[in-house]
């Protein structure tokens, strides 16, 4: 996921994360037909928010001081999935790097 993404190496417990949170939401064998969500909370997980590790996002400029011609969003990348203790992505601001 890091190497396909150009992501800095440092990401490397965020991408560890990802993967175990999509391998516990996909086939554990063809056989049984059910992932490990479903097998211990009995219902489809709710997958429609998934977007790809490292893809190009934008997050919105909340400087008090903007002029009237400064960029509103910067740019980003999605640092890892949906967070677990809250319903939030956690991105990367390019513009800080």
């Amino acid at each position: 996921m890091l190497n396909d993404n150009n992501s800095p190496k440092s990401f490397w417990v965020e991408a560890t994360n990802t993967s175990c949170y999509l391998q516990n939401r996909i086939y554990i064998k063809c056989i049984l037909k059910k992932t490990p969500y479903v097998l211990l909370k009995g219902r489809q997980p709710n997958i429609s928010y998934f977007q790809h590790f490292g893809c190009e996002c934008f997050i919105l400029n909340t400087k008090d001081n903007l002029e009237k011609f400064d960029p509103k969003f910067n740019d980003a990348k999605l640092d890892k999935e949906l967070s677990l203790l809250n319903d939030s992505f956690a991105y990367l601001n390019l513009e800080v790097l």
